[in-house]
């Protein structure tokens, strides 16, 4: 048992308190906190999750000619030049650092000092990380979004992916939640996200390239 590698999903809580063991923390917010970020990793940008739109503007004072991105209620304030969006960075030819205001960020900030190593995971980077932890980590634990008390069906699919990816690996998943979500989610089509409901208000929103 003490050589046990363990992975475990929760999809409430925001702090690992349940979770005293892990020494890996993974964020999932698919739509569109962290396709966003990883968005702007792949374009070999310098990338900084800020909590607030005044931490982005204070961020982006140390950067050179940085990019600032945040949710759509708040990217009309100046200095900032594109909303939450996969779709317009992508487009972008630019290698500016990003610097973005959203949930994720805020969480971060307000948990950095007690949490251990943390990533950000979405549906495009999923197998890459999993071979990451697999290489460094024993205990992981995986937060995915949660708005407004409703679990999303892309977070869900990232969340049971990226848990049946570990459990390859060799880790064992830890509770009943982390084992219905990789049998229910884990094996799914990804494009059963375009059905959902943040899909839909994206596409409602003028949105749908995202």
């Amino acid at each position: 048992m003490h050589d046990e590698r363990t992975v475990a999903i929760d999809a409430v809580s925001e702090s690992p308190v349940r979770h005293p063991t892990c020494d890996a923390i993974v964020l999932i917010d698919v739509i569109c906190d962290t396709t966003t970020l990883i968005t702007g990793v792949a374009q070999h940008r310098k990338v900084y999750p800020a909590a607030s739109a005044p931490a982005a503007l204070f961020m982006a004072q140390k950067l050179e000619e940085p990019l600032l991105a945040a949710g759509e209620s708040e990217a009309w304030r100046p200095g900032f030049e594109i909303s939450d969006s996969p779709a317009q960075l992508a487009a972008r030819d630019d290698h500016s650092p990003l610097v973005f205001y959203c949930g994720t960020g805020a969480t971060v900030a307000a948990n950095h000092f007690f949490w251990p190593d943390v990533y950000f995971v979405c549906l495009r980077n999923i197998s890459a990380t999993a071979r990451h932890i697999s290489l460094r980590h024993r205990n992981v634990l995986i937060l995915d979004a949660n708005h407004d008390g409703d679990a999303r069906c892309e977070d869900r699919i990232a969340a049971g992916r990226l848990a049946a990816a570990l459990v390859d690996l060799g880790f064992e998943p830890s509770g009943l939640t982390t084992r219905e979500t990789i049998q229910r989610w884990g094996r799914v089509d990804v494009g059963l996200a375009a059905w959902g409901r943040s899909a839909e208000d994206l596409r409602h929103r003028r949105r749908g390239a995202d």
